[in-house]
């Protein structure tokens, strides 16, 4: 939970909750412990194995640089274990792991991070001798929308009226091939059960399919359209189904995607 005011500023310490579905009991665990400023605008949780894998945002002010990092909680004991806080000048957007990096996205820029996962250090980005990445994408307002590990390939989402796809080496950091045009406003991707990535797009109310070939990433941009009113949020995929979520109306669509006709596609809304 984000706990920001209504300013859109951190109103306290960020926060995760954990909901038993059976009962609807509810678990508030504070991924800053008792430092009320080490964790703040936590709107990022991701799965690493057994673990999980916070992302504090902390303010969008250049004048309050307290509160971000990523912060590693183990669901077991529902305690934080480990802190990394980003380089000068990031603000963490989006996490993801691979086999020894933790790779981490920043909300100013087209740029990664990375966290060794050992020791939870910075890797890359941590000096001038360990650069951070830097994204083949444009420059102007465009920031990490979403990363995924999938296989050997590190995918990270350009968010920006024109939003790329980019596939990298989970190891390195090096760029593989040519980034793809995905669609306006890219937020969130997914594997869906076929293999093909799936990225929701807010601005353009899109869904885009991309393939991933050994060499090359082949995007069907506009595979099907929720309307632009839609701002499209988040998405996951479960066997041949797409569930994705839009802001505006506070719903989730449910996609089938052996379903050819893009008019039958859409089976349920709630």
């Amino acid at each position: 939970m984000t706990n920001l005011d209504d300013n859109f500023a951190p109103g306290g310490p960020g926060m995760l909750v954990r909901v038993q579905p059976e009962t609807g009991v509810r678990t508030v665990i504070l991924p800053g412990g008792a430092d009320d400023h080490a964790c703040t605008n936590s709107g990022v949780v991701r799965n690493d194995g057994n673990l999980l894998l916070v992302v504090c945002a902390g303010s969008f002010s250049a004048q309050e640089l307290r509160g971000r990092a990523v912060i590693e909680v183990d669901p077991a004991t529902n305690a934080p274990l480990r802190k990394a806080s980003p380089p000068a000048g990031f603000q963490p957007s989006y996490v993801a792991s691979g086999p020894s990096k933790i790779w981490v996205g920043d909300f100013g820029s087209a740029r990664l991070y990375s966290l060794d996962r050992s020791t939870f250090a910075l890797a890359d980005g941590a000096d001038e001798s360990h650069p951070a990445i830097q994204l083949p994408c444009p420059a102007s307002l465009t920031y990490v929308a979403d990363l995924l590990v999938n296989g050997n390939d590190l995918f990270a989402l350009c968010g920006a009226d024109e939003g790329y796809l980019v596939r990298l080496d989970p190891q390195s950091g090096a760029v593989k091939g040519d980034k793809v045009l995905v669609g306006a406003q890219p937020t969130a991707m997914t594997v869906a059960g076929d293999g093909r990535l799936a990225v929701v797009n807010s601005v353009s109310g899109t869904l885009t399919m991309v393939t991933i070939g050994a060499q090359t990433m082949i995007a069907e941009v506009n595979f099907f359209s929720f309307g632009k009113s839609a701002a499209l949020q988040d998405v996951r995929a479960r066997g041949q189904f797409l569930y994705t979520v839009a802001s505006a109306t506070n719903t989730v669509q449910k996609l089938d995607l052996s379903v050819k006709d893009p008019a039958k596609m859409l089976v349920a809304e709630v």
